[in-house]
């Protein structure tokens, strides 16, 4: 379903470099066709000094053709986005070389556990006078290190740009440098595939964004903005992924960076905290509403059926709908490179949420028609709903021969009551706080177009 492809839009917040997986993810899934999704590598990896990986793609575009009767056996072959490739693989080389003398010294220093034990995280200035009077460091050192990162990161050779930048982030007494180090370190992580590195990256480069000192309001949105999706590969690959990302659009900053410049995203939240529903309590499922309501405020500028499915069964209530949305989810989620991992666990996760819902709508439930709702055939839907009562999450009683599955209700307190109705008073309030706000935010984005159409 490329019709909810997010690539397009979260590749504007990636470095070139994290987009390729991203383009070859959607290679292997189909979504477009192979000479667009080809070319569009080409253009991505022209912009970096992959020349190899670019070599490979150009060659396979170029066999591509060639099979489809696009391109002539004794025809030319074009060279798309890159022209003179031999060139610049020459011109690169001398880059790495020329950026690789002066910093060899260093290196070398850098490689003795005792000058690396006289660094220390968040003391950059410490760092960079311990290191002057230990090797005689220098400013110029130091600005010679960070360009010999960037060449062999844009080489793509993450390890040993990872490395250097690591030194870089602990040494930069300049707060902009420092936090480009950082953005760099992680970006050759998780490239690199470093899982525990990434998480580290992760937590230091988020408190650099927040303490960063006399930031306008635009600078925090735009860097929120891109950290948040670079997030996405810790949610899609670190086992405390989808924790971590939870934790982070928890934070209000970073839940209205989502509502104000990428409502996108609400997708992946949706997903976690829907993933999250086995290991976690019942207070869970009211940060699930909570997020079903900032979802159906959203509405107006990003839905797809993930979020339209959790705005039906908890907001309007309407599960014939919800029926349809989840019967699109699994296809979406495993289209989608950072969801790809969990589109099952998700599925699973839904069903059990929508039949808890359900049931705390209907007391008495029509088996077959909830397994079609829930698209289980009545041999999956028996197991599953067995399943369920064996689990004891939901006190069901199950009559095969009628066909119908009877749930309990537990009695409400009257404290528990006038609690619950405080509580749903209070978020009202913060909702139609956040609906006006949200309404401002479109208002003066459709401003900024008309005048930058003028």
């Amino acid at each position: 379903m490329a019709t909810y492809d997010l690539t397009p839009k979260i590749a504007k917040f990636l470095d070139r470099h994290l987009a390729i997986p991203l383009l070859e993810h959607l290679l292997d899934k189909k979504l477009y066709s192979y000479g667009d999704l080809r070319k569009a590598s080409v253009e991505v990896v022209a912009g970096t000094k992959m020349l190899d990986y670019a070599y490979e793609v150009h060659n396979q575009i170029v066999e591509h053709m060639r099979n489809e009767g696009e391109l002539s056996a004794d025809e030319e072959a074009p060279v798309f986005e890159i022209d003179d490739l031999d060139g610049k693989r020459d011109k690169i080389f001398r880059e790495m070389e020329d950026s690789s003398i002066p910093v060899k010294p260093l290196l070398e220093h850098l490689e003795n556990p005792e000058v690396v034990g006289l660094l220390r995280e968040n003391e950059q200035e410490n760092n960079f006078q311990k290191l002057k009077e230990a090797i005689n460091f220098t400013e110029e050192q130091l600005e010679n290190l960070y360009n010999f990162a960037r060449i062999r990161f844009d080489c793509g050779d993450y390890d040993v740009a990872g490395a250097a930048l690591h030194n870089c982030a602990n040494l930069f007494t300049d707060a902009d440098m420092c936090l480009s180090a950082l953005w760099g370190k992680f970006a050759a992580n998780i490239c690199g595939g470093h899982e525990d590195a990434q998480l580290e990256d992760h937590k230091l480069l988020r408190d650099a964004i927040e303490t960063l000192k006399g930031a306008s309001n635009e600078v925090f949105l735009r860097q929120r903005t891109w950290f948040l999706h670079w997030s996405l590969f810790l949610l899609a690959r670190h086992p405390r992924g989808k924790e971590v990302f939870i934790e982070l659009l928890n934070s209000a900053p970073y839940m209205n960076t989502v509502q104000t410049s990428c409502p996108w995203l609400l997708r992946y939240v949706a997903v976690a905290h829907v993933n999250s529903l086995a290991s976690s309590g019942p207070r869970h499922r009211n940060v699930l509403r909570d997020l079903a309501k900032i979802i159906h405020q959203e509405s107006y500028t990003y839905s797809d059926p993930i979020t339209e499915f959790l705005e039906c069964i908890l907001i309007t209530v309407d599960f014939e709908t919800a029926g349809i949305r989840l019967a699109q989810c699994e296809e979406i989620l495993d289209n989608d490179f950072f969801t790809q991992h969990c589109a099952r666990e998700f599925i699973q996760n839904a069903r059990f949420l929508f039949f808890e819902s359900y049931t705390r709508v209907y007391s008495v439930t029509d088996m077959t028609q909830i397994f079609g709702l829930l698209g289980l055939t009545a041999e999956e839907g028996e197991r599953w709903i067995i399943n369920i009562a064996r689990g004891g999450q939901i006190d069901v009683k199950i009559d095969f021969e009628s066909k119908i599955v009877r749930t309990s209700r537990n009695p409400v307190s009257s404290s528990q009551y006038v609690v619950e109705k405080t509580r749903n008073a209070i978020n009202a309030g913060q909702n139609l706080v956040s609906a006006i706000e949200g309404r401002e935010r479109e208002f003066a984005r459709r401003e900024r177009e008309v005048v930058d159409a003028l």
